[in-house]
């Protein structure tokens, strides 16, 4: 694969990161949910609300987004699919690690604890999981469907 494909596919996988979770799910992470959708689930179970809403309005709609950019990468960038992915795979890992980085020295700037802030990040509670794994579900279904369509099962 040439050097300059190569730079392509990592800066497609930051690009991507940055767009799908940063711009997209920021925009969609700051939709104001009205307080009656919680009294609908209670307080006992506003967890289940907040999994629910997590799923339904960051997780899949950045999932979405990561997988249909990462098979769109694939199908322009023309190299091996192989090379490809492991490359949009380490640009989406750099933009991932850049992001909790600079989110990190921010929480110590303004004088918050950060070694808490990056274990909750590390270890979301079980209702934030949804968010959490949808830009890696997103880029797996990806790799997948890329895999299959390389086989020709698709």
């Amino acid at each position: 694969m040439h050097f300059a494909r190569m730079l392509i596919a990592f800066f497609a996988g930051t690009w991507l990161y940055q767009a799908a979770v940063g711009n997209v799910g920021g925009v969609l992470a700051a939709i104001a949910i009205p307080k009656s959708y919680f009294e609908w689930f209670g307080r006992e179970h506003s967890s289940y609300g907040l999994a629910l809403l997590q799923f339904a309005g960051f997780g899949l709609p950045v999932a979405v987004l990561i997988a249909g950019g990462t098979l769109a990468a694939v199908s322009l960038i023309g190299a091996r699919r192989a090379s490809v992915l492991v490359l949009l795979f380490l640009g989406l890992l750099a933009c991932c690690a850049f992001s909790v980085a600079a989110t990190v020295l921010h929480v110590q700037a303004i004088g918050g604890d950060p070694v808490s802030f990056l274990r909750e990040m590390l270890l979301p509670p079980w209702w934030a999981l949804p968010a959490a794994i949808g830009p890696w579900a997103g880029f797996a279904f990806a790799a997948w469907a890329a895999s299959r369509r390389a086989l020709g099962e698709v």
